[in-house]
């Protein structure tokens, strides 16, 4: 029977736009029950990003599903001892705000921590928790020129371009997740909370993998990679009769199976490509001989033929023609929920996929202060109070 194996955790998550609400939504997949904190009136700043579906933007529908909204001002007083009171018997709180903001409103871990020792408290910043820039902002993009990554996505003629997905965000994220549930394990054996400090540049850094060990070894910047590998070959973005396919010859084995697929004798004959780095050295006589032989093939026809004889070929696809894929379609990538407000709602399916585990995509993304009245009635608030609290703007009923 599917479990859901974070069923029993509660989270409290005060972040915006995607490293931490996306680590929320992962962990709300999973069964934990997710209380996110909003700024009342506007709510965070992902909800005002255009474009909307019928009033809710898109940014806020990526990385909200399976989760609370409790409208609380922090920074207020009578918002502050609310969300105490939240924290109190909590398991988990992540946030994804410089340390300078929890400092100054006391929602840092030391402050938490008072009220709750088996806390386990995960902040994500730009920085990290340490160091010269602890304070300082940064998003996605200053990631990724900081940490090198921008450096290498252009080719020998262009200046260096941003990622056309926010990957610091992702790898903050995963690595937040990652850190949250090893903490819960640990929680289990040693019955102490735990401290976890997520900085986006040091996932940024560690996600160069070998672009990083390359320079280390060598003394010298990781070449720029543009369209093709720059230590496979052929590999890459390729010209076709009607447009461009990625392929990639990654062993020699992958070179026999290429020349016969496209019935190129002559060119596995050619001792200057018989292995992965004569091939790489004699990089330019392969991509003119390369330009004759495929200018004749559809993209379809390469891949389907590419695909049958085992060599790694795909369309280029956009995010658009990505969802008609029959693989991403058979991966259950792309899931529908129900709105309140804004009907039937596309959203992105969970990655991972258990034998046994459910992963639960079933809750709308909350419209804002969706669920203030309810939680605060589980604190023992009563409905006096928080039309009182309401009132005064610490906290945003919704209604």
């Amino acid at each position: 029977m599917p479990t859901q194996p974070l069923a029993d955790v509660s989270v409290v998550e005060l972040s915006t736009m995607i490293a931490g609400p996306y680590a929320g939504q992962m962990l709300g997949d999973l069964g934990a029950d997710v209380v996110k904190i909003e700024r009342p009136g506007r709510g965070e700043l992902a909800r005002g990003l255009e474009p909307t579906l019928d009033g809710e933007s898109f940014y806020y529908l990526t990385a909200n599903r399976n989760k609370r909204s409790l409208a609380l001002d922090v920074t207020s007083d009578e918002g502050h001892e609310i969300f105490m009171d939240l924290v109190e018997s909590v398991d988990v709180v992540l946030e994804n705000f410089p340390p300078s903001f929890t400092e100054r409103y006391d929602i840092d871990y030391e402050n938490v921590r008072e009220r709750n020792e088996d806390v386990i408290y995960c902040s994500i910043s730009a920085y990290g928790e340490t160091g010269p820039y602890r304070t300082d902002p940064g998003i996605d993009t200053t990631i990724q020129a900081l940490s090198g990554a921008m450096s290498t996505t252009r080719d020998e003629n262009t200046p260096p371009m941003r990622s056309g997905v926010p990957m610091n965000d992702v790898f903050a994220s995963l690595y937040a997740t990652q850190g949250i549930l090893t903490a819960l394990y640990s929680r289990e054996r040693t019955g102490e909370g735990e401290f976890i400090d997520v900085s986006m540049l040091d996932a940024g850094v560690a996600g160069l993998t070998t672009r990083a060990t390359y320079s280390m070894v060598s003394g010298e910047p990781y070449p720029p990679f543009g369209r093709r590998h720059n230590y496979f070959a052929p590999e890459g973005v390729y010209e076709v009769g009607d447009g461009e396919v990625q392929l990639s010859v990654v062993t020699d084995r992958h070179w026999e199976w290429f020349c016969e697929a496209i019935d190129a004798p002559a060119l596995l004959a050619e001792e200057r490509f018989e292995t992965t780095n004569s091939r790489v050295r004699h990089s330019d006589a392969l991509e003119e001989a390369l330009t004759r032989e495929l200018r004749e093939w559809s993209a379809a026809e390469l891949v389907e033929t590419l695909r049958e004889a085992g060599v790694p070929a795909a369309p280029i696809n956009d995010t658009l023609s990505v969802w008609d894929h029959p693989q991403v379609q058979a991966r259950e990538m792309r899931r529908t929920l129900d709105h309140p407000t804004a009907g039937a709602v596309d959203v992105l399916g969970f990655p991972v996929k258990y034998g046994s585990i459910d992963q639960r995509i079933d809750r709308h993304p909350p419209l804002l202060g969706e669920h203030t009245e309810a939680i605060l009635s589980e604190l023992g608030y009563d409905t006096d109070e928080i039309a009182r609290l309401s009132d005064d703007g610490a906290v945003d009923t919704g209604t």
